[in-house]
């Protein structure tokens, strides 16, 4: 199901009241998405709705909370405590979330974090991972390497590693600075490191049995 921002909520709640405390004023945003194939029904408005009560055991919950998400039809709401949720909401008819922003989240693969202005359109994501290259997707998650069987660079190794999977010697590679391009022995599960890659005049890529030479890809 596919949703888009609806409208924008914003509460003030007040901390600090039965304390001797001086108060805090605290402004929570909440982004409403609504289905694409939905239209929009009665406003959650009442303070006795579900939708409400929802709320304010998100705001008890503070940094705990990233939102809820309520079908309207069944009158039933459930609060979000995993980021994971807020990107795969389900069928619910709405989703209330806060912003999420490279506080709550992290780019895998050696990518940057970048927080937006405001999230975007189809969900509340506040941040933008810059990738490297060789991986793609919203968190960098997915490896992107290029593949020529039975090949490998020469001479200009920096490193040699056990990996049980290609994958997993591609991983390596993107959390290591240095690496342009790594070399995977099948047979024996070996991960070789390279700091040249095959499009660089240094790079002598020569014919190996058993060995699969392996790229980072930029263009996702």
């Amino acid at each position: 199901m596919n949703y888009t921002v609806f409208s924008v909520w914003s509460f003030v709640s007040l901390a600090n009241i039965c304390t001797s405390k001086s108060p805090v004023f605290t402004t929570s945003y909440f982004y409403r998405l609504r289905a694409f194939n939905k239209t929009p029904e009665t406003p959650l408005w009442s303070m006795a709705s579900p939708a409400m009560r929802c709320l304010w055991l998100c705001l008890d919950l503070g940094d705990a909370c990233f939102g809820w998400k309520y079908t309207e039809s069944l009158r039933k709401c459930s609060v979000l405590t995993e980021v994971s949720d807020t990107e795969k909401p389900k069928n619910s008819e709405d989703v209330f979330l806060k912003p999420i922003t490279c506080r709550n989240t992290n780019c895998l693969h050696g990518g940057e974090c970048r927080n937006l202005p405001s999230p975007r359109l189809s969900s509340a994501l506040a941040f933008l991972c810059r990738c490297r290259c060789g991986s793609c997707g919203v968190h960098c998650e997915r490896l992107n390497f290029g593949r020529q069987k039975r090949r490998g660079i020469v001479e200009n190794n920096i490193g040699r590693i056990t990996a049980e999977t290609p994958e997993t010697c591609q991983t390596i590679c993107l959390t290591t600075p240095a690496c342009r391009s790594v070399d995977y022995a099948r047979k024996d599960k070996r991960c070789y490191l390279n700091k040249v890659n095959h499009t660089e005049p240094r790079a002598k890529l020569e014919v190996f049995e058993n060995i699969d030479y392996y790229y980072p890809v930029c263009m996702c």
